[in-house]
């Protein structure tokens, strides 16, 4: 065992992976939606995020709305 090896099985706990793995992959979390996202893919032609309605940085809209060189 090197001693990469040797860390990864020292710190990493296996069991707990792979049982939040099979937890993933089951029925109940196909139709799963994270609450997350990144605005700037997600932004309008003015520079507004179209799922939060946030401004997205280096947009006119955030220009507008918090000013800036």
């Amino acid at each position: 065992m090197t001693d990469e090896e040797a860390y990864q099985e020292l710190v990493f706990d296996k069991q707990e992976d792979d049982e939040l793995l099979e937890k993933l992959n089951q029925e109940d979390y196909d139709d799963y939606e994270p609450d997350a996202h990144c605005c700037s893919m997600h932004q309008d032609e003015e520079g507004y995020c179209e799922i939060c309605g946030a401004a997205v940085p280096g947009t006119w809209a955030y220009y507008e709305q918090y000013g800036g060189d």
